[in-house]
């Protein structure tokens, strides 16, 4: 399948998805689903932690 044919079925296919929900959300979710099932995103990095550091004197100062 040509480049041109899968981008415009993909696009075709998400902005049905967007039409559907009403919102972009919607679209973007589909785009995640078929990056993962095309391999394009292998790792979906939910494994990731997340540290906050705060000021030791000024609480609204953080590193993130």
């Amino acid at each position: 399948m040509n480049y041109d044919l899968s981008w415009t079925s993909l696009n075709t296919k998400l902005r049905g998805s967007e039409d559907l929900g009403g919102e972009l959300s919607a679209a973007l979710i589909g785009l995640e689903k078929h990056q993962k099932e095309s391999g394009f995103i292998v790792d979906d990095l939910r494994e990731i932690q997340r540290f906050v550091f705060k000021h030791p004197t000024k609480g609204l100062y953080f590193f993130e």
